[in-house]
């Protein structure tokens, strides 16, 4: 038995590995959440800042058609459902190699 095989048992081993694996899992939800944030909250700054800088301009203000905020709503939410099938995944991963 090796030096690093006494000093980590089997179940620690995992719990280590599960630890880790959902660890990566934290970053793109918290991006997930920030963005759709800045959608929500930064559209009506973003678009006041555009109305201003075009009456300055002194030409017509168009803002960005709906559907575009709709479909990064969407990546958003695959995107955060994908993390979380991912944590889901090392913890059955991490339960059956526990197991062995």
């Amino acid at each position: 038995m090796s030096q690093s095989q006494k000093m980590m048992p089997g179940a620690l081993k995992y719990l280590l590995l599960l630890v880790l694996g959902s660890g990566l899992t934290v970053l793109p939800v918290i991006g997930v959440l920030y963005a759709g944030w800045f959608i929500f909250k930064g559209r009506a700054l973003v678009n006041s800042m555009r109305e201003e800088q075009a009456q300055d301009q002194g030409r017509q203000y168009r803002p960005f058609p709906q559907w575009i905020y709709t479909l990064f709503l969407i990546m958003n939410w695959v995107i955060l459902l994908a993390a979380l099938f991912n944590s889901l995944v090392w913890v059955v991963v991490a339960m059956e190699l526990s197991t062995l």
